[in-house]
């Protein structure tokens, strides 16, 4: 018997579609992002018809990292904690998130 046999099928959780004018916040768990790279990315979004909330702690620096790391820990669990917020997009990740 082959191991997939045995295996049960996956039950597949899929969020809800992001609506129309829908809240995307922009957050930086890693290092923080150049101004232009941020000013590009909600210029595309808000072409498209989505709010973006931009966290401050996306651009900010403590060394190579966009603050402490408890700092950027609360910057997505404040995103994901907001009711507001439909979507988080990661500006940078790598090393440090």
């Amino acid at each position: 018997r082959s191991m997939t046999a045995d295996m049960h099928p996956l039950c597949l959780v899929r969020p809800a579609a992001l609506p129309r004018g829908g809240n995307i916040a922009l957050v930086s768990p890693s290092r923080p992002g150049d101004a232009a790279s941020i000013s590009r990315t909600v210029a595309y979004l808000e072409n498209r018809g989505y709010s973006v909330v931009v966290h401050p702690q996306a651009s900010a620096t403590y060394h190579y990292l966009a603050g402490p790391d408890a700092r950027r820990a609360d910057q997505v669990m404040e995103a994901f904690t907001d009711p507001d917020i439909h979507a988080i997009i990661c500006n940078r990740g790598g090393y440090g998130s």
